[in-house]
């Protein structure tokens, strides 16, 4: 299972891989953020 210890490690990697971290970003508000797919779809999605 994922463990939530790891987010402590994200400013580490944004400061040794700076690009690759914002286009992380960038992927995780477009995959996240309200767009073509409503929340509520992804959010039933997320639960399969």
């Amino acid at each position: 299972m994922y463990d939530m210890n790891n987010l402590k490690q994200l400013g580490a990697l944004g400061k040794n891989a700076e690009a690759g971290m914002k286009a992380f970003q960038a992927l995780d508000q477009a995959a996240l953020g309200d767009g073509t797919i409503p929340k509520k779809y992804k959010s039933l999605v997320s639960d399969l």
